[in-house]
């Protein structure tokens, strides 16, 4: 959001349900190894630096990015937080980050000197 707009309540709460749905999400992640490796693998970001990651702009609509990828792992969330999937497609829609910086892997490396993937814009 730019400094100075005024955002309306109702948009307010839906920019806080979204960012939960996205802490939720990466919580769910974290909780299985495999999916949290799937997750830095596909971001870039190093397990080291993902409390870095995660406090920058994009951040949490990369997380609901890298859902919106696969329906089989949005069924999974669902299934598993008791959610609509829906929500995962309005909550990207809220967080929607044109605007923010990407996140990269530590300092512009990816892992063993190739390129950084960008997943977050």
């Amino acid at each position: 959001m730019m400094q100075g707009q005024v955002i309306s309540f109702a948009e307010e709460q839906k920019r806080d349900r979204a960012e939960r749905l996205a802490i939720t999400t990466l919580g769910w992640l974290g909780r299985e190894p495999s999916r949290i490796g799937w997750f830095l693998e596909e971001s870039g970001i190093k397990p080291d630096f993902i409390r870095a990651a995660a406090s920058t702009p994009g951040f949490l609509w990369g997380v609901l990015r890298f859902m919106s990828r696969n329906d089989a792992l949005i069924a999974t969330a669902c299934a598993d937080l008791a959610m609509d999937p829906a929500c995962f497609a309005e909550a990207l829609q809220v967080l929607d980050a044109r605007s923010a910086e990407p996140v990269v892997a530590q300092k512009g490396k990816g892992r063993a000197g190739l390129p950084p993937r960008v997943l977050f814009r």
